[in-house]
């Protein structure tokens, strides 16, 4: 389940405003009712703040501030701790069944049909979920990407949007 909820605008909320500053905040949640869930991922959650059309003359950009949160079934624990022993992995590590995270992300309209989005984002607790049978243990980190969306009717006039 989620949601998100604009709770202001520049313009009041003023009927038919072009593009006004807004704020929105936003919240997702998902459990699963099977412990046995074949991902080993039981539940996850995220929230966040977005600011879009933050200036007049970039009404299409958007910026982003997010938590995320991500928790393991028993088992996947049990399986990614075995793994990095099977793996190799020497010292006492027992996966973390947390993991938290602290991310920013941008979303820039270059041109009419090209969007660059940009993140930058940090973990805690980190566990090997994606990754089970790393040799090394998982350590907190920091992450970005950089990615371009080309809107290919869009750019090419057949998507029956006014060019912007």
């Amino acid at each position: 389940m989620g949601g998100k909820k604009t709770f202001w605008r520049r313009d009041d909320g003023i009927a038919g405003a072009a593009n006004p500053t807004a704020l929105s905040a936003y919240a997702s949640f998902a459990q699963t009712i099977d412990k046995d869930v074949s991902n080993g991922l039981a539940s996850q959650g995220y929230a966040g703040l977005i600011i879009s059309s933050p200036w007049q003359s970039r009404p299409f950009d958007s910026y982003g501030l997010n938590v995320g949160w991500g928790r393991l079934t028993r088992d996947e624990q049990r399986l990614e701790t075995q793994a990095y022993t099977a793996s190799g992995g020497t010292g006492d590590y027992r996966a973390k069944r947390n993991e938290y995270s602290l991310s920013l992300d941008a979303n820039i309209m270059l041109t009419d049909g090209v969007i660059l989005s940009g993140y930058v984002i940090r973990t805690f607790n980190a566990n090997t979920w994606m990754n089970p049978y790393a040799w090394s243990a998982p350590r907190d980190g920091l992450a970005f990407g950089l990615f371009a969306t080309l809107l290919i009717d869009d750019m090419l006039g057949l998507s029956g949007h006014p060019a912007r």
